[in-house]
């Protein structure tokens, strides 16, 4: 009995790659039908909003924000908010920080910004010759 199943499967198999050169086209085949190619990633990415509405963070912490991957470029800002307390230090570079690269890395507290300030950080990026934005705003406690 078990030779039966054994020769069975075998045949089974024959018949199955016998009339391609070999296996791999037709998974290929089969795994097309559900793929996503990468620039169809990007503008879905890019579509949808990648920052967060609001973070609420302690003056002493760090700022990890992140742009879509694979833009062709990318542009951070940080703004005060009007109507609120604080202001932008003096000679502060947001591009110290990673602000033309996919990555933002901020320390508010080495960077001369006091708590109970209100900021948005806005990222533009481009993308196919299009250009996409978003922005987020950040509470600072203490």
């Amino acid at each position: 009995m078990k030779v039966k199943i054994v020769l069975v499967i075998f045949v089974l198999s024959f018949l199955l790659t016998a009339c391609a050169p070999g296996v791999q086209p037709l998974l290929d085949d089969y795994n097309a039908l559900f793929e996503v190619t990468l620039r169809d990633q990007q503008e879905m990415a890019l579509k949808n909003d990648w920052l967060p509405d609001s973070i609420t963070m302690s003056y002493g912490s760090t700022l990890n924000l992140h742009g879509p991957a694979h833009c062709s470029s990318y542009k951070w800002e940080l703004k005060a908010v009007f109507g609120e307390e604080g202001k932008i230090p003096d000679g502060f570079d947001i591009g110290l920080y990673g602000g033309t690269s996919e990555h933002l890395v901020l320390n508010f507290k080495t960077a001369g910004f006091s708590s109970g300030s209100v900021y948005e950080v806005v990222c533009t990026v481009e993308q196919n010759g299009q250009t996409f934005s978003d922005s987020c705003k950040i509470i600072l406690t203490e």
